[in-house]
């Protein structure tokens, strides 16, 4: 029998689980920042990294195991100079390396930034290693190889260019010479001095390496457009060229009980699979696993590099597990905690204790440490402990025909506790177009159920995870076909009785929020309001010092229909009221999309707010932002569809 026990801690870390709520849940519990939104484990598993909110900013918070009273916790990084905490990683068994990012101006042009920080177990020896600008989203932590090296302490491999002054961290594309391309550095974790471990090998852009951190694997673009694929010799250190591989594989991890062989995501009747790739060239790469209705998307990868399992979203989240321990661990933990999405976040280096995280579709996720000699977890905390499950309602997976007679699917969430007939429904269509909706946890669905509202989310044409001619479909037509799915959807609930079609709202943001202008503009019969949060409102619309969204189709045989399609162009077709709330520090959707759209709908005296938050980026991850976001957000639906 597993025994459970609650990990004691104290301030920032101490989580009171309070089952006592009011019928509403308050809008506070939605716009809080996260009270845990991460945790980690050292390799020799002393100490515990966990990143919680203090005073509305997210803070690193090491507890050492080995102590006990106040000493035991050190708050070690925080928010600084404008810049907020993404992820913590360890190092070695006491240095840890922190990612933050911040919004910034670079000649005259919004940029983003990330910021690489070190630090000691115990919050000594904090010292920034390196600061860079980077495409927006972008985080360092895609770029890292390898921590905590055999014999190395201290040092991480990562991936950056030999470039002067180090600024092509973020660019994985050739920069005219050899020696501008990315290759495989060594970073001292302590004082951030970087060393080139392998000379650049073109066309090779990105690699993998073995548990002792050689280089076994790399692979780009060539010409052609196809990925060559070399593999290193460990004793010459020579390159040698695998023949007859798909040009379209994407090496995810090595072999954990082999080092000749590696596995890949790409291409298989459609849909994204699991591939082993055989590195002596020996024979020809075969698939390992697949679904046929889903694409394999997110490798899950062990601290030392090697895979676990990888992701695929069906009705429920899915892992395919390759390592059969971590299948026991994850099964084992699923019959305690039924109902809940298990994903393994870290462990020691011996493999004995691990951090997991459990969630559902109304439940943000809570953190555990799993010892397996004692077979006990202990709970860590929570991200939401004020959002309770029975307020928010489950999401439940629903396909309807579209026009042209295409099943698409989706998912339908109901307020619980009534009946579902005549709801005021909200349309939530997901934000980019190499995104899926899936039943995982979503604070804007969880507000938005709370409030009394049904909310529809569609995985309209054009979505991610659902196979290559799905995701290709609406190339070149993203005012069309995604937007006539999400249509389509809303009549399927109309008249199934679901939605009271004189209550119905469209919601969205990035691409999602061009999709609620063009509902606006295009069928106030069926929207009766939109709203746009750090949303487009026209494709091709570029950014200060930046070339337009090309992201949404080839140009420039597409930038005529771009314009022409945006929603600012036909201001003077909206006939319902809109809402547009953008930070005005966001580089991912520039403020300038919604200021144009305001500037439109001002000129043709047509209703609409806009909301500017000054400080904010494209997350609104800040606590004060959330909470404006969301009070506008609650004012106006319930001005429009009441």
């Amino acid at each position: 029998m597993l025994r459970i026990a609650v990990l004691a801690a104290c301030g920032a870390v101490s989580i009171a689980f309070n089952a006592v709520m009011a019928q509403t849940l308050p809008l506070t519990a939605f716009a809080a920042a996260p009270r845990i939104s991460d945790a980690t484990i050292s390799p020799d598993g002393r100490y515990l990294a966990i990143l919680t909110s203090i005073r509305k900013a997210q803070t690193l918070v090491v507890q050492d195991r080995s102590a006990t009273g106040p000493g035991a916790l050190h708050a070690v990084i925080g928010a600084a100079d404008g810049f907020e905490l993404l992820w913590c990683r360890w190092a070695s068994d006491t240095r840890i390396l922190c990612g933050m990012h911040a919004p910034g101006d670079s000649h005259g042009v919004l940029v983003s930034k990330t910021r690489l920080i070190g630090a000691d177990a115990d919050g000594k020896n904090v010292k920034v290693l390196m600061e860079v600008e980077d495409a927006p989203g972008y985080s360092l932590l895609g770029r890292f190889l390898a921590w905590d090296v055999p014999g190395r302490p201290n040092i991480v491999l990562m991936l950056a260019s030999n470039t002067p002054e180090s600024k092509g961290l973020s660019d994985t594309r050739a920069q005219g010479s050899a020696d501008a391309r990315p290759s495989v550095f060594a970073l001292d974790a302590t004082s951030g001095e970087l060393k080139m471990e392998i000379s650049p090998h073109s066309p090779l852009t990105a690699y993998l390496v073995d548990p002792q951190g050689a280089v076994v694997l790399g692979w780009g673009a060539a010409y052609g457009g196809t990925n060559e694929y070399d593999v290193r010799d460990p004793q010459t250190h020579g390159w040698r060229k695998l023949a007859n591989l798909p040009g379209t594989l994407k090496p995810v991890a090595l072999c954990a009980a082999a080092l000749d062989c590696a596995y890949a995501l790409g291409d298989s009747d459609g849909h994204t699979a699991l591939w082993k790739i055989d590195l002596t060239g020996k024979e020809q790469p075969a698939v390992d696993f697949s679904y046929p209705s889903a694409d394999l998307d997110t490798p899950l990868l062990a601290d030392d590099g090697h895979l676990l399992g990888v992701r695929y979203d069906t009705a429920e989240p899915t892992v395919y597990y390759v390592d059969a321990a971590a299948a026991a661990i994850v099964d084992n933990l699923k019959r305690l905690l039924p109902g809940q999405f298990i994903q393994i976040e870290s462990h020691t280096r011996d493999g004995h204790q691990l951090v997991v995280k459990a969630s559902s579709d109304t439940d943000p996720g809570s953190f555990y440490l799993y010892d397996i000699a004692k077979n006990s977890i202990a709970r860590l905390g929570g991200g939401y402990p004020d959002l309770v499950a029975e307020r928010i309602g489950h999401a439940g997976p629903v396909t309807f025909p579209a026009k042209d007679g295409t099943t698409v699917p989706g998912y339908l969430t109901l307020p619980p506790g009534g009946a579902a007939k005549n709801l005021p429904l909200v349309a939530l269509p997901h934000g980019g177009t190499s995104e899926h909706d899936t039943r995982e946890f979503n604070l804007m669905r969880a507000f938005l159920v709370s409030r009394g509202y049904a909310v529809l989310q569609v995985n309209y044409r054009g979505s991610s995870g659902l196979g290559s001619k799905w995701s290709s479909d609406a190339h070149g037509d993203w005012s069309g076909l995604p937007y006539s799915d999400v249509v389509d959807g809303v009549r399927w609930a109309i008249a199934q009785g679901i939605a009271d079609a004189q209550r119905v709202a469209i919601v969205g943001s990035e691409y999602a929020g061009y999709l609620a202008l063009l509902g606006a503009e295009r069928n106030p019969d069926l929207f009766h309001c939109a709203v746009s949060i750090g949303g487009y409102s026209d494709l091709a619309l570029p950014a200060p010092g930046a070339m337009p969204m090309m992201g949404f189709g080839p140009p420039p045989a597409n930038l005529d229909k771009l314009r022409a399609d945006a929603p600012h162009a036909h201001a003077a077709d909206f006939k319902v009221p809109v809402l547009l709330v953008h930070g005005e520090r966001d580089t991912v959707v520039t403020v300038e999309q919604s200021k144009a759209m305001d500037v439109a709908l001002t000129a043709a005296h047509k209703p609409h707010q806009l909301l500017l938050l000054p400080g904010a980026d494209h997350t609104l991850n800040m606590e004060d932002d959330r909470a404006k976001m969301f009070t506008a957000l609650e004012t106006f639906l319930a001005a429009n569809l009441h």
